[in-house]
């Protein structure tokens, strides 16, 4: 690629505008204060009716500008399912309306990036992309966050068909992928078996100037200590019944949630004398809430869909220097370290004794500050755009 302004297409699930960053949102807005960024164009599909790009600015920082493309996903009136979208009978529907739809946003230089297998058929436009990538950080092919023995036949049909027709997705793009990047061991082992693209580990990662604070939350200061904190959205494949059994078995914790509800049910947890559910709180003030907490929790069921899983989370626990106790994820046990983190398994009394030892380390704080400088998305970020120039310089000499 030569030195080009560039368009950057990031294909979500979802409309960018969110409660909670993820990886993809940190990486548009990296993207977006990037000197040779000419666009970051946000694809996404939209069940309503709305067809025109719309100029959307991070609700967090008004510095990020990006532009959301809404795709209707109706088709002769028909609201299609996301992982219909690309099968033979609508992809050429979809792939010519999506075409319109940035064809005059687009510039002599393009990247297309995927976070979701959805729209996959872009991918195929090869004449349009000076490079496409991969960067995968779940697991797309699993059938849900809730144990198969726990669901009704007819749910678990309809995410069997619909794990299928995610996996179809995901290959065409890792048969058209140039570079591909995975946040965890699990997703790299499981992806390297379907492609020949280069494929590079990294991990999720924290901002950690955000951390540079020794502010506190007011409404979390007030609950006696210890206090043990999870803070993220509240969705179904956290283990509420574990923390549950953790409360009642140590009625002198308090266990803190922060976080907007998300599928998951709290209701039984929330009912107990020393359980407080916050709510969601802005991006800005997670440093506060969690150097208001002892310890953070990262109490994950252990379904098939957590074992890729790598929480965002986990570095900004350790960018505020708390200790972490978790469960559910085998992606996270390499950093296992005393006075810093332990991973064990959803076994209440396990899970407890975890606790109670994380909750005697008060010599480590500088240690796990410093494994999570190393984490910085702007480190991370900068790896991979670089990486993705190399292979496009590559692909179009």
């Amino acid at each position: 690629m030569n030195e080009n302004m560039i368009t950057h297409v990031i294909v979500g699930d979802h409309k960018y505008a969110h409660e909670i960053p993820h990886r993809e949102h940190r990486l548009a807005n990296y993207l977006s204060d990037h000197p040779r960024t000419e666009k970051v164009l946000w694809i996404y599909p939209s069940s309503k009716q709305k067809n025109t790009p719309n100029n959307n600015n991070n609700t967090n920082d008004n510095s990020y500008s990006i532009t959301e493309i809404a795709v209707p996903i109706q088709y002769r009136s028909v609201k299609i399912p996301n992982r219909m979208l690309d099968r033979p009978v609508f992809k050429i529907y979809f792939n010519k309306k999506i075409k319109s739809m940035i064809n005059e946003l687009t510039g002599d230089s393009c990247i297309l990036w995927y976070y979701s297998p959805i729209f996959s058929f872009l991918c195929k436009n090869d004449n349009m992309w000076d490079a496409i990538v991969y960067d995968c950080s779940d697991n797309h092919t699993t059938t849900g966050w809730i144990s198969e023995n726990n669901k009704r036949a007819i749910v678990s049909y309809k995410e069997r068909i619909s794990a299928m027709f995610g996996l179809l997705n995901e290959k065409r793009i890792l048969k058209n992928t140039d570079v591909i990047f995975v946040s965890s061991n699990n997703l790299y082992k499981k992806i390297e078996k379907s492609t020949t693209a280069p494929i590079y580990l990294e991990e999720t990662g924290v901002d950690i100037d955000n951390f540079d604070t020794e502010e506190k939350f007011d409404p979390i200061i007030n609950i006696d200590k210890p206090r043990l904190g999870f803070v993220g959205k509240l969705k179904k494949k956290i283990d509420y019944q574990l923390l549950i059994n953790i409360a009642e078995e140590n009625p002198s914790w308090n266990i803190v949630l922060v976080g907007p509800r998300n599928g998951g049910n709290i209701d039984n947890l929330i009912k107990l004398s020393n359980v407080t559910w916050i709510g969601p709180v802005e991006p800005n003030q997670v440093p506060k809430v969690l150097n208001s907490l002892d310890i953070g929790l990262m109490p994950y069921k252990e379904i098939e869909y957590n074992k890729s899983v790598f929480p965002l989370k986990l570095h900004e626990y350790l960018a505020s220097g708390i200790p972490i106790v978790g469960c559910g994820l085998p992606s996270t046990e390499h950093l296992t370290q005393r006075g810093v983190y332990i991973h064990t398994s959803s076994c209440p009394s396990n899970f407890s004794d975890a606790c109670t030892e994380a909750l005697s380390w008060d010599d480590n704080k500088s240690a796990r500050k410093h494994i999570a400088t190393k984490a910085d998305w702007n480190s991370k970020f900068g790896r991979i755009y670089e990486r993705v120039l190399d292979v496009s310089k590559y692909k179009n000499a």
